[in-house]
């Protein structure tokens, strides 16, 4: 399994991919959804962890970019912000059927979401 962890944020970057690997998955990092759509394009991904506020290319702009060009990876991603009161994300959250974990997120939470998630996604396959 194989999973692109994206988020400005180097520090929690390199904690997802650390505890992801050390469950078993391969973890690739990106700090922005410009640099993750390039990863994407050359890569396939498993599961796609994005934050929503990043610069260049925000964590929707990256799903919306995910959905025209590579609609099969639509139903991989999951988001995970820190920015739980934002209408904008809210209303984005209701209209999409990825997981969302709202940070500071416990690595039990990270596991479980993704385990479940990865179970998920699978079995609909």
């Amino acid at each position: 399994m194989r999973a692109l962890i994206i988020d400005d944020c180097e520090r929690l970057r390199e904690l997802f991919q650390a505890f992801l690997e050390k469950i078993g998955f391969q973890t690739d990092g990106a700090p922005d959804g410009s640099v993750a759509f390039k990863m994407i394009q050359e890569r396939d991904y498993d599961v796609i962890i994005s934050d929503m506020d990043m610069p260049v290319l925000n964590g929707r702009e990256l799903y919306e970019l995910i959905v025209k060009h590579m609609p099969h990876l639509k139903n991989r991603v999951m988001f995970a912000t820190g920015d739980s009161f934002s209408k904008e994300h809210t209303t984005f959250f209701k209209t999409v059927a990825c997981p969302v974990l709202f940070k500071p997120v416990s690595l039990a939470d990270l596991k479980n979401t993704v385990q479940s998630f990865t179970a998920n996604t699978f079995q609909a396959l």
